[in-house]
């Protein structure tokens, strides 16, 4: 995919189900309020805040009325403009209300002097947030393996759960309720969460959507443009403008 995606959207009292990104989701209300939750904590971003979600944080938004201007980037991106900021862990604070960071977002997508690196930097030297992550135990372990297993797999039209189970030597009951546990999801859901990943980082080789949807595990065409809509809350072709 493209490293920077800026686009702006509205949603009139939508939800969205749990889900995560491989993307960093960098999101300045314009107007109205998102309510969503992530990791267990319930949050309210308001207009004039700015509403950060960070790669593979499963997230869930309640139904809402908002508007924002949505700067979407890389892993790859933000790590190289993290090069200079090593003892900084690649994370950022989910609500920050900042008059210049919100009047730098909008300089940006108004295409007034500020780049996007300009305020990266400006995010890690304040913002940036420490990683508590800890040691994996042999069953979370067992968890990871699953996840590898979907990633390399994801993108069959089929794959099935019992395939899954097969490689990680749990129950099928313990295994769910530990993956929904450990992910916030369910291994379908998390399933989708892959394809349709993979299918954001296509759109921007030009290719046909019909050979995106086949190539990514949709059904056809239909399927995936359903599918990616209430991810994302817009069509393919909108994350291209």
């Amino acid at each position: 995919m493209q490293d920077i995606s800026l686009i702006k959207n509205s949603f009139e009292n939508r939800a969205y189900k749990k889900h995560f990104h491989n993307t960093y989701s960098i999101s300045l209300i314009t107007s109205g309020e998102c309510v969503f939750s992530k990791n267990q904590s319930k949050y309210k971003a308001k207009k004039g805040d700015v509403r950060v979600i960070n790669p593979y944080e499963i997230h869930e938004i309640y139904s809402s009325s908002w508007e924002h201007i949505n700067l979407v980037l890389s892993a790859y991106f933000v790590r190289c403009v993290a090069k200079n900021f090593k003892d900084i862990n690649i994370g950022f604070k989910t609500i920050i209300n900042d008059e210049k960071l919100m009047l730098d977002i909008q300089n940006l997508y108004d295409k007034n002097s500020k780049t996007t690196e300009e305020i990266l930097r400006y995010m890690f030297e304040n913002y940036s947030k420490v990683s508590d992550k800890e040691p994996l135990h042999v069953e979370k372990l067992k968890l990871q393996k699953a996840v590898l297993y979907i990633y390399q797999n994801a993108n069959n039209e089929s794959i099935e759960l019992d395939e899954i189970i097969s490689h990680v030597g749990l129950s099928k009951y313990h295994f769910l309720r530990e993956f929904k546990k450990e992910f916030g999801l369910t291994p379908h859901r998390y399933v989708q969460n892959i394809k349709i990943n993979n299918a954001r980082r296509m759109l921007y080789y030009d290719l046909p959507l019909s050979q995106i949807a086949q190539e990514c595990g949709f059904y056809d065409q239909s399927h995936f443009i359903k599918t990616y809509k209430k991810f994302f809350g817009h069509t393919p072709s909108k994350s291209l403008k």
